[in-house]
């Protein structure tokens, strides 16, 4: 039995890579060569075939992907893309940022999918595209829009950043839209430190796209070797023992006076405050691509022990503790566990106090970015009520037990 929660805090993320992935990385950063596709090749056709898809592109971040399905479009000045309004800010930016007009809907309040009824209000002339967030790893009501889309010819994108994996009725998520985006950034379940793809069943777009991509700069080893090295110091530092003794306490120390003061918290959006999206555009190398091909391999093993562990904690709760609502006829892959806490700030204090680090969520309501606030209750009660879980696939059964103790008293 152990005799401290603190030797043994649960860290708000978690990187995952396969056995041997450090000592591959060091093997062969300047032994494959610079624009050699071997594995640029290999990875895509896995990828599409593992996603259900005929194509698929790798691309140098998610972000990219969805700048290059937009571009691609031939979209002219302020032609209008609808999303969710609770979302990740950075998505508003990015779209506004292409001459884009951002048009937000709100979201259901159960199951985060996007509100029918708000969507088609939404719909005028001028709007083109649908972008559809699964989010934390849980599946849309991706029919639903699927459908509104088809009905009124708009273009559907998905994004699948968070739910690699994830499944609509034996489908898997990036497989239903018109061209849709994956993230393999460093806390994803795929990780290739930096990367995305893009998957479409259209000939002519996929063309289009290749022919752009094709263009952009492959990222060069000094970069590589960088967030490499960011990669083994964040997963140093994310060892639960390690955590406890740097990070934890700091965080610990910040919410002995609000959550809102989460050294974490106030990092991240500080990165974001008046940051423009110019970081240009890359393509995945040869070395990202082996990676990806290996994490491809461990990708649905990882998936099913977390939804294990997710499921197991979630049937140890009380009944009167929420969480994202799961669809019929989905497949949730978990990347992060939704909660409702209605004294929001008081229970992420009594769970920080006892070894859980959560996270009070990266996705706002995002109308302060057009001047909306008011026009949608869902996302901002979502924003102010809900905090997040990450669970890691590898996590003893005994420590689910104590987490679901935890929960059970500081959400009660």
């Amino acid at each position: 039995m152990r005799k401290s929660n603190f030797f043994y805090s649960l860290p708000r993320r978690e990187i995952i890579l396969y056995p041997g992935a450090f000592s591959d990385i060091r093997k062969n950063l300047f032994f494959l060569r610079k624009h050699h596709k071997k594995y640029v090749d290999v990875f895509e056709r896995k990828f599409a075939q593992y996603i259900g898809v005929k194509y698929a592109l790798s691309v140098g971040s998610g972000r990219i992907g969805l700048v290059t399905i937009l571009r691609v479009l031939n979209l002219k000045d302020k032609d209008e893309v609808i999303l969710s309004a609770y979302n990740f800010p950075q998505l508003i930016v990015l779209i506004a940022s292409l001459g884009l007009k951002p048009i937000l809907v709100d979201i259901d309040k159960g199951t985060l999918g996007m509100n029918i009824k708000d969507l088609e209000k939404k719909i005028t002339k001028k709007t083109r595209v649908i972008i559809v967030t699964h989010f934390f790893g849980q599946v849309a009501n991706i029919e639903e829009i699927n459908n509104v889309a088809k009905r009124y010819g708009i273009f559907l994108i998905e994004d699948c950043a968070h739910s690699c994996g994830a499944e609509y009725n034996f489908k898997k998520v990036g497989s239903i839209g018109d061209a849709n985006f994956f993230s393999f950034s460093l806390t994803k379940n795929i990780n290739t430190f930096l990367g995305g793809m893009i998957t479409t069943n259209n000939r002519s777009l996929f063309m289009e796209m290749r022919k752009r991509v094709s263009k952009y700069k492959e990222l060069s080893n000094f970069l590589l070797m960088k967030e490499s090295i960011k990669g083994i110091i964040a997963k140093f530092l994310l060892n639960r023992k390690v955590y406890s003794f740097t990070v934890w306490p700091l965080i610990y120390l910040t919410n002995l006076f609000s959550p809102e003061l989460d050294f974490l918290r106030i990092r991240r959006y500080l990165r974001f405050k008046g940051k423009e999206i110019s970081d240009g555009d890359f393509k995945l190398s040869d070395l990202q691509a082996f990676i990806g091909l290996r994490q491809l391999e461990f990708l649905d093993i990882v998936n099913q022990k977390r939804v294990e562990k997710v499921e197991k904690l979630k049937s140890l709760l009380k009944p009167s503790i929420k969480s994202q609502e799961i669809l019929p006829n989905t497949k949730p892959i978990y990347l992060f566990l939704l909660l409702i806490a209605k004294n929001r700030e008081k229970a992420i204090k009594k769970l920080i106090s006892k070894g859980i680090d959560v996270d009070m969520g990266f996705m706002r309501n995002c109308a302060f970015l057009i001047n909306e606030k008011g026009h949608y209750p869902f996302s901002e009660w979502m924003e102010s009520n809900s905090f997040l879980i990450r669970l890691r696939h590898s996590i003893p059964i005994q420590d689910i037990c104590r987490i679901a103790d935890i929960l059970n008293n500081a959400l009660s």
